[in-house]
């Protein structure tokens, strides 16, 4: 294969020095905006691994996870000291991991440590990456493998290309997603946002309501019905039942677990704000709820300091993605199939 950059198989975002941050001298459609990003927490595209399979292990599981080691342009990993794993092959077997494609190994995936932990939270409810059966896990990457990444959503990148192109207004996807405990600031902007503060009037849509099926559901039905849809379909239902939206608007336990339900498992920070917040009397937890939907999307443009945030909840989808092949995997196996 010719020379390109190869990309995290969790994120597709880019490893190393692969991020330009613009200079005065420097063309602003060829780099990152320095007022939204100064490089001081690029440490994380840096901490990187890969999974592979052991040829010279016999034992009955034979993937490994490297330590952590130096991305070289041209498909290699270069890891000094060997990790942990007793099923990674010593320096002398393999003194350079050949990423994605090998012509005499199996391929190996890598990843920033920070986005395995995030997988690991996905799909086990904690950041400790020995709970993930990496022999399960390199299967599935192996059936998803698309040249330099998995076959997955990871959302809107325009920088990934042949080579890592920095993107004015994906400055966020250089953003350390990690979870931060504790670092409560930037949501504690909801608590003085005038806005927030006061609970919107029911709305009065009784000219409609009498056309509408729901209205002879009383309420604790109502929301019954509505734990069991996802967030989407939630929508949808709100948007064709009058009845529905004319009840659950300044309802803070309807739109407090929809908080819960839509941020709390990716975004645990906000899990502990609000558990440890008291919010003023007539909060508008619909207009927070709708408040975190836009300042964690996504998108390009963003800005502020939400960014890592959104970052995290990008590679969550593809996390969540990835995760349905995992469990669909092991599943098979516990049937014998």
């Amino acid at each position: 294969m010719g020379s390109q950059d190869v990309y995290c198989a969790i994120c597709s975002g880019p490893f190393g020095g692969a991020i330009k941050i613009r200079k005065p001298e420097d063309n602003p459609d060829e780099h990152y905006d320095p007022e939204l990003i100064d490089g001081t927490d690029f440490e994380w595209i840096r901490e990187l691994r890969c999974l592979g399979l052991n040829h010279y292990d016999e034992g009955v599981t034979r993937a490994f996870l490297s330590g952590r080691g130096t991305y070289s342009y041209g498909f290699s990993l270069e890891v000094e000291v060997r990790g942990e794993d007793p099923n990674e092959p010593s320096k002398d077997e393999r003194p350079l991991y050949e990423l994605y494609l090998d012509m005499f190994d199996d391929p190996v995936f890598p990843f920033h440590e920070a986005c395995y932990a995030l997988l690991a939270r996905s799909l086990y409810d904690s950041a400790d990456p020995a709970c993930i059966d990496k022999d399960v896990l390199y299967k599935v990457m192996h059936e998803l493998v698309d040249g330099t990444t998995l076959r997955l959503d990871y959302g809107e990148l325009l920088g990934a290309d042949q080579f890592w192109y920095s993107h004015p207004g994906e400055e966020y996807i250089a953003c350390n997603p990690s979870v931060k405990h504790g670092n409560n600031a930037a949501l504690q902007a909801m608590l003085h946002n005038k806005a927030l503060l006061h609970r919107p009037p029911p709305l009065d849509l009784s000219a409609r309501i009498p056309t509408d099926p729901f209205a002879a559901l009383p309420y604790d039905v109502i929301h019954t019905l509505t734990t069991y849809l996802d967030t989407l379909s939630t929508f949808s239902l709100l948007k064709a039942s009058p009845y529905i939206l004319h009840f659950t608007t300044p309802n803070p336990t309807f739109w407090k677990r929809m908080i819960r339900w839509e941020f709390f498992h990716w975004y645990p920070e906000a899990a502990s704000f609000f558990a440890c917040t008291e919010f003023p009397e007539g909060f508008d937890f619909k207009g927070a709820y709708l408040w975190l939907r836009e300042v964690t999307a996504p998108v390009v443009g963003l800005k502020g300091e939400f960014m890592g945030v959104a970052n995290r909840k990008r590679i969550w989808n593809a996390c969540t993605e990835l995760g349905d092949y995992y469990i669909e995997e092991i599943n098979r196996e516990d049937q014998g199939e």
